[in-house]
């Protein structure tokens, strides 16, 4: 009788936890499609550098300086939507996704229930860029390569970066090499004409 009692205990409190884990699961359902009329939102797109929507990126947001905020993954169309800012609170608000990232978009939501849009780019973090054209810099490494690679041949020249006439601009600095004389000397020391190529 009395494990009777005790099963039907269990099984009453397993049907009431059922019940009352449905019953929150639907009221957040609920305030969660419910709009809040005080807070602010910031919604946009996450993009590539050519303008395509990227799906799955993660976006954070977090108030200015704080370590961790909020985050959401963008949809397939790239769109993500922070609710419940509060009016006149910085906050920062940027993009990640595969090794590429976005500027940190500062924003402030200037009163209760304004709408912000903001539309992140990611790119690669370090980006390189050939201006030597446009710089003047015309340069081309000889070493006096021969193809049995003596010593001096394979140690290369060097650059130099610094302000060597005190102007506040940085000046380059490239050192070459030259074709080496010892090539063409035989075993005695006599110098020999060059090998014809």
């Amino acid at each position: 009788m009395r494990f009777r009692a005790m099963r039907g205990a269990s099984l009453i409190a397993t049907a009431l936890g059922a019940a009352l884990f449905r019953a929150l699961v639907l009221s957040r359902i609920l305030v969660a499609q419910t709009p809040h009329s005080g807070g602010s939102q910031i919604s946009g797109r996450v993009l590539d550098a050519q303008g395509q929507p990227i799906g799955g990126a993660t976006v954070s947001l977090a108030r200015n300086g704080a370590p961790q905020g909020a985050l959401r993954a963008t949809a397939a169309d790239g769109t993500y939507t922070f609710t419940d800012l509060e009016p006149g609170v910085d906050y920062e608000v940027k993009a990640a996704t595969g090794g590429l990232a976005s500027r940190v978009r500062p924003v402030r939501p200037p009163e209760a229930g304004a709408r912000l849009v903001a539309d992140l780019v990611v790119v690669s973090p370090i980006q390189f860029q050939d201006a030597s054209l446009k710089s003047g810099l015309n340069f081309v490494l000889r070493n006096g390569a021969s193809g049995h690679f003596y010593q001096p041949e394979i140690m290369l020249g060097g650059v130099a970066a610094l302000d060597y006439n005190n102007d506040g601009c940085t000046d380059i600095f490239f050192s070459n090499g030259a074709e080496a004389s010892f090539r063409n000397q035989n075993r005695t020391g006599v110098l020999q004409p060059p090998l014809p190529q």
